[in-house]
């Protein structure tokens, strides 16, 4: 009974293919095959990207499904052509995110405790950094953080201590940390001057995110509604990001653009009947092997909740390893994503649509 289940999804499955949307106003400007990047093999895929400048991004390519042997290239986008500008680097470990700073130092910070890795404008320097958990989006201010605590620490010839504090560590930006002491938020500056704090729920019920945005504003989620938030918890602005699991989030340099990129799993209704009834028929076990097969990164005004972008694709489930495949410029003017082989690179329109 339970093989003629699992044949019945499988005759009941859809083929999932790579299409592709983008809200309207937003303007395809330049496409590049990854493949015919230097560093690039058939074996390797894009992991992380960023923007270096608005005409000029980061791509980190890695051997797919190993945790080593990552090289990273840049291109420099002239019109409609995107074309590599710098040599690519020495092999190094996969990263958990791309950071640059405002003179084109470029540090990807590590996973699992591994030194972070900063490289030079022209990719020509290397230096591996320890005690570094989490970083500004600028790379210029890291934190390591702590069981009892954190450090942050700024990025000179050396790691330089500026601080260490107490509390649940949340996230860092060059001017102000923000953290979770009991059940209240706390933003401060980098030296400890108090700037705003607000209530919240206790930590065991709910791990709040908070974000820096700009000089005065938060990202907040309290695990029910994301809300821009200023330095006393009031509310100015509510966002409704895609449905799925939140794999990245990006802001523009001013805070005033957010990019979602979010992955989940959507399939036909002859295939989830088909999945109920093997659930069914296994007393609850189901398929046992369900993956993502679908990713949206949308890009909203976080002042008005408006949709600046909206992109789509689905994808073969099990093909993707969930990269940091999208990022937003520092102006919020371009988008870039690497999907299916390729990068992509859209201009947003100047103003976003309100969402129906």
């Amino acid at each position: 009974m339970i093989r003629v289940l699992a044949v019945l999804a499988t005759v009941m499955g859809v083929t999932v293919g790579g299409h592709t949307s983008n809200s309207p106003g937003a303007e395809l400007v330049a496409n590049l095959d990854l493949s015919q990047l230097p560093a690039a093999s058939k074996d390797s895929s894009a992991d992380s990207i960023a923007f270096v400048s608005d005409t000029s991004i980061a791509v980190s390519l890695c051997p797919n499904g190993s945790p080593t042997g990552c090289s990273l290239s840049l291109l420099r986008r002239e019109g409609s052509t995107l074309r590599g500008y710098a040599a690519s680097t020495s092999p190094f470990r996969r990263g958990r995110s791309i950071h640059v700073s405002s003179e084109e130092q470029i540090l990807i910070t590590p996973f699992a405790g591994f030194p972070a890795v900063l490289f030079a404008p022209d990719l020509s320097v290397t230096r591996q950094i320890p005690n570094v958990f989490l970083a500004s989006p600028s790379g210029n201010t890291v934190a390591d953080v702590m069981k009892n605590g954190w450090k942050l620490y700024q990025i000179r010839s050396k790691l330089e201590l500026i601080r260490e504090g107490k509390g649940s560590f949340r996230s860092v930006s060059d001017e102000v940390v923000v953290f979770q002491d009991g059940n209240v938020m706390r933003i401060e500056t980098l030296q400890g001057t108090p700037l705003g704090s607000f209530a919240v729920k206790p930590e065991m019920k709910c791990y709040n995110i908070a974000y820096p945005l700009g000089t005065n504003r938060l990202y907040f989620d309290d695990c029910k509604k994301i809300r821009i938030v200023d330095f006393g918890g009031r509310k100015q602005s509510e966002l409704h990001p895609p449905n799925g699991w939140r794999a990245h989030q990006f802001w523009s340099r001013d805070g005033k653009r957010i990019l979602f990129d979010n992955f989940g799993r959507k399939i036909s209704m002859f295939r989830n009947a088909g999945e109920i009834l093997i659930a069914v028929g296994t007393l609850g076990t189901g398929v046992g092997n369900e993956q993502d097969n679908r990713e949206e990164v949308l890009v909203l005004d976080t002042s008005s909740g408006d949709t600046c972008f909206d992109w789509k694709r689905s994808f073969p489930e099990g093909s993707v390893a969930l990269p940091q495949d999208a990022a937003i410029a520092p102006s919020g003017e371009f988008v870039a994503i690497a999907a299916g082989g390729t990068l992509s690179v859209y201009r947003l329109p100047d103003v976003c649509h309100r969402n129906k």
